[in-house]
């Protein structure tokens, strides 16, 4: 049951990268610019390049992710002595802690699935190395399919065989007594000689077929369409491109065959009695015969037709997968701001070409969005309504002995400050987006009396910002006793010297800040 669960969920695991993935595609033969994504956080995202011969050009992917963060202004580290909880605060607010136990178990599996994607490249650095073996192979051979001195050597085995053939004609028709069964006799072994030619003509030309998937290979801006084609068009001319292993089988077949019928042929009666039942003359009759299919036997063993066949299977599989002619990177999870890719393409050291092959390297981003962001920002403030109260105490007209408290006019009714900001907003890609601020504002009189502020901030740029921000804003300023009411008489020796007091006060503030600074941390 904890297996069928585990599959379960590697499947949905596979599912989840397949269908919530965003993909940045560059194509190599058109060399246009990759086209660009955006990725939402918690996304995977992968980079893949399409249209490239991998048995010419190796390309390298690496990724990195690029959080941009603004310092927190000292006056955030005046009002909050500086704690790890800080920072933990901030992580939550962000979004980034809550589900790490889950992402943990899912990091694992794609650790898996990264170490067994780095075994396959292994893999397949090994099969390079096999055509780079046989490269150096086709170099000592001549540029035809063909190899002239074997054709020159199988010439002069056939021209020998005819004359011989013609010798032994011409000693059978000697004969008083040729038999139609002596002929049938011969004949069949002459048959079984002609099958093992044509199978060794089928061995040699898959040489002619290796070659030229190798030429295909390495054929320079080749894509998989074009590999598909030139493939498809191999099956008329070597037909057995599908089962070359079976040539080998056919041709020790045939040559068992042959040897069978040429042991029957030595101890046939009638062959005895019509050439004289000497074994000399037996053997000497279809010699030249015989050291011929020997001769083919002995080309077959000291040739690795078993090497080439496995070279044409690899080759061929490898021509006609598609993975072969793209690449993708691993899948990059969106956890920050931006996921940078580099890309380098180089061409395969141990190929030459008369051309030549020129390498590329550039950089890719994918910008983020989702989730909270979180961004400080400096600045001008100006608050309303916040200004120190002062008051007087005046004699009642109606009575000596009492007083009325009035309010002074006060025209300095608003306050220019410099404060900070704690901006919080989604992560987007634009330019403009709206979020809430918290912050505190310096009074350059009292450091310690701090205003806060608490609103709704517009923010313009997306690393460097400009922001305007409004809202609510609160500051201990000078202000009536609770027990005192204006305009209201009161006996004048009750009233205190000073009948005001501390108090905090609600008022509002417009604020234009900058974005401090812009940090990125990898």
């Amino acid at each position: 049951m904890k297996q069928i669960v585990m599959i379960l969920g590697l499947v949905i695991l596979i599912l989840q990268v397949a269908l919530g993935q965003e993909s940045m595609i560059y194509d190599f033969e058109s060399k246009n610019p990759p086209t660009m994504v955006k990725a939402k956080l918690g996304e995977f995202t992968v980079f893949r390049v399409e249209n490239i011969n991998k048995f010419l050009y190796e390309v390298k992917i690496e990724s990195k992710q690029i959080e941009f963060i603004s310092e927190s202004p000292a006056v955030f580290d005046l009002v909050f002595k500086k704690e790890e909880k800080v920072t933990s605060i901030v992580d939550i607010v962000a979004g980034k802690i809550g589900d790490r136990s889950v992402l943990l178990e899912e990091d694992k599996i794609c650790m898996k699935l990264k170490s067994d994607n780095e075994s396959n490249l292994e893999i397949s650095n090994s099969k390079l190395g096999l055509l780079n073996k046989e490269l150096n192979f086709q170099k000592d051979l001549p540029n035809s399919s063909r190899d002239p001195a074997k054709i020159s050597e199988l010439d002069a085995s056939i021209n020998k065989l005819t004359k011989d053939t013609a010798e032994l004609r011409k000693a059978i028709k000697a004969l008083n007594a040729i038999t139609d069964e002596y002929l049938k006799i011969l004949q069949e072994l002459q048959s079984k000689a002609l099958n093992v030619h044509n199978s060794f003509e089928l061995l040699e030309k898959s040489k002619a077929l290796k070659n030229r998937l190798v030429g295909i290979s390495l054929t320079d801006g080749l894509t998989y369409d074009e590999s598909l084609k030139k493939t498809n068009e191999l099956f008329v001319k070597f037909p057995f491109i599908d089962y070359p292993e079976e040539l080998i089988d056919s041709f020790e077949r045939a040559y068992r065959q042959f040897k069978s019928t040429y042991e029957l042929y030595l101890v046939n009666a009638i062959v005895r009695k019509k050439i004289g039942c000497d074994e000399s003359k037996i053997k000497s009759n279809v010699e030249t015969l015989y050291n011929e299919i020997e001769s083919l036997k002995s080309l077959s063993v000291k040739e690795n037709y078993a090497e080439i066949f496995q070279n044409i299977n690899t080759l061929f599989s490898e021509l006609r997968n598609k993975n072969n002619f793209s690449v993708v990177s691993d899948p990059v999870q969106a956890e920050k701001d931006v996921i940078n890719f580099n890309i380098k393409i180089t061409p395969r050291n141990s190929i030459n070409t008369s051309g030549g092959l020129e390498g590329r390297q550039f950089s890719a981003s994918v910008p983020i969005k989702g989730g909270v962001k979180i961004d400080f920002s400096t600045g001008l403030f100006i608050t309303m309504g916040l200004n120190d109260r002062k008051y007087s105490v005046n004699p009642s007209s109606n009575d000596t002995l009492k007083s009325i408290i009035s309010e002074d006019k006060n025209n300095n009714f608003a306050q220019v400050l410099l404060g900070a900001l704690m901006h919080i907003s989604k992560r987007t890609t634009s330019n403009f987006k709206l979020g809430g601020t918290f912050g505190f504002g310096l009074n350059t009189t009292n450091i310690s009396n701090a205003n806060i502020f608490l609103g709704a901030s517009c923010i313009f740029g997306s690393r460097e910002m400009f922001i305007v921000s409004t809202g609510l804003s609160l500051a201990n300023i000078d202000y009536l006793k609770g027990n005192y009411k204006l305009k209201t008489e009161y006996t004048t020796t009750s009233i205190d010297s000073d009948i005001t007091e501390k108090t905090l006060r609600p008022g509002w503030f417009i604020s234009f800040t900058y974005n401090l600074t812009n940090l990125k941390k990898e």
